[in-house]
């Protein structure tokens, strides 16, 4: 196999991997979970993994980067733009009338990340349910940031 094929390839598994992670609410009710027990999580802090943390906690966490990646480019179709602050960049979206702040921080290394936060206004935020049923969706920007 060349290096296209395999390229190609990897493209093909990774866009699998991000419909999968989108298609159900297994990965999203995973979040709601995991973010009632760790508030704002890294997954850098799997370099430093509490003793108790379960393998299978292990495995989401290394997901991260997909679930933001499907965020994303469910963004990029309905002409949402990521929230930027400093190294930041990340989506709000809510589930089960819960907010999240799902994204990406960079610096010397890239890491991904979600934090459970106060929804004020749901107009500024991205409903799972449109991702997950590739329903259009417009959502306000913040502006002032």
């Amino acid at each position: 196999m060349n290096n296209s094929n395999i390229l190609f390839q990897d493209l093909r598994n990774r866009y699998q991997k991000m419909k999968k992670i989108i298609s159900n609410e297994e990965y999203i009710k995973w979040i709601e979970n995991f973010n009632t027990i760790y508030p704002n999580f890294f997954n850098s802090e799997l370099l430093k993994i509490p003793k108790d943390m379960s393998k299978q906690d292990q495995e989401k966490i290394k997901m991260m980067n997909i679930f933001y990646c499907a965020v994303e480019q469910y963004a990029d179709e309905n002409n949402i733009e990521p929230i930027q602050i400093e190294n930041k960049s990340f989506y709000l979206i809510e589930y089960n009338d819960k907010g999240y702040e799902v994204g990406i921080k960079t610096g010397l290394q890239t890491f991904f990340y979600s934090k459970k936060i106060e929804i004020k206004d749901k107009n500024f935020f991205i409903n799972f349910d449109n991702i997950k049923n590739n329903r259009k969706q417009k959502v306000k920007k913040l502006r002032g940031i």
